[in-house]
């Protein structure tokens, strides 16, 4: 997900969009002033259900060899799954992904 400056001259339908949840207060909204781009909008709903399950797993603090026993698939395949959230989401590393998806809604906080 990319995050660009948000001029004062953008319309406020621009903004990003994410739904407050108490659980999860001052993760939910991008910094003030920044706005989700609309590529990264829509490369958000890219994510497959497996790959957001992989994410929740990750938030969840599971490693792969965990991840790869609790989905019953196999390590290499939760790498694959691991890099392509990444590039979907234009992540860095795990932990940026993990702080993308938390605000945009697509995984929660561990209970």
């Amino acid at each position: 997900m990319q995050l660009e400056e948000n001029p004062s001259e953008t319309p406020p339908h621009r903004h990003a969009t994410a739904t407050p949840n108490p659980d999860q207060e001052g993760l939910q909204q991008p910094r003030p002033g920044w706005t989700l781009s609309e590529p990264a909008q829509r490369q958000e709903s890219l994510l497959t259900a497996r790959e957001i399950e992989v994410l929740q797993a990750i938030v969840n603090g599971a490693c792969n060899a965990e991840i790869a026993e609790s989905l019953k698939i196999t390590p290499e395949t939760v790498k694959t799954h691991v890099k392509n959230i990444l590039r979907k989401l234009k992540a860095r590393d795990r932990t940026q992904a993990v702080v993308i998806a938390l605000r945009a809604s697509l995984v929660s906080l561990p209970d």
